[in-house]
């Protein structure tokens, strides 16, 4: 039984083939799920920072005169997240991991300019203190129609990121297996066929051939 050369690299040509595709999709896939995951997770965070902030801010005296880093201290155990009161016109008035006192104005912060005419706000930023990126969550906090200022909880994304993180190894480890496995058999059956085909072209090449040869005598 002859085969040609393009038949011989039938088989490595399909391969390489399939092993494009397999990265292309592993590489669509995983991307995809730990964006979702991610965001998904950072939603729900933010939801909850923003449900324990207006549960602390009805117990933070905004008019006191003396800063509230002790109080924003006290509420960082429960919370177990950084708590911190701003004044509307952005000085912080209470830090639970600082000295309000020497602290910038937060009135250009994007997540106090967000909660400042929506209600709350969300920003995501790298602290490179931390070495994390660092979730921020503020509430606008208004009494009887009067803007009294803003409580901000902050939250490090380290836990979410090694979620994901460790998500996204067993998505490409299953993944990468499912496909493996399915692309060779499918490799495998495509050479088959590939035998299959040659053999029946060598077998009606002999029949055409052995029918000449009798003509011919």
């Amino acid at each position: 039984m002859s085969t040609t050369p393009g038949h011989r690299s039938l088989f490595p040509r399909i391969f390489i083939l399939y092993c494009a595709i397999l990265l292309i999709a592993l590489a669509a896939m995983e991307l995809t799920m730990a964006s979702a995951v991610r965001s998904n997770s950072i939603d729900s965070l933010r939801k909850s920072l923003e449900i324990q902030a207006e549960l602390i801010a009805r117990s933070v005296p905004f008019r006191a005169p003396a800063p509230l880093d002790g109080l924003c201290a006290e509420f960082k155990e429960t919370t177990h997240a950084r708590v911190t009161v701003v004044a509307p016109d952005g000085r912080v008035l209470g830090d639970s991991d600082h000295e309000s006192a020497t602290m910038d104005n937060h009135h250009d912060r994007i997540e106090i300019r967000q909660a400042d005419l929506q209600g709350t706000g969300m920003a995501i930023r790298h602290s490179n203190t931390l070495d994390s990126d660092q979730l921020y969550v503020a509430r606008r906090i208004s009494r009887n129609g009067t803007l009294f200022g803003f409580l901000r909880l902050s939250v490090p994304l380290r836990e979410v990121n090694a979620a994901v993180n460790a998500l996204r190894i067993k998505v490409i480890l299953t993944v990468s297996g499912i496909l493996l496995a399915t692309g060779l058999f499918s490799v495998w059956q495509i050479e088959r066929v590939r035998r299959l085909t040659v053999q029946i072209r060598d077998f009606a090449s002999a029949v055409a051939a052995g029918q000449l040869g009798k003509r011919l005598f």
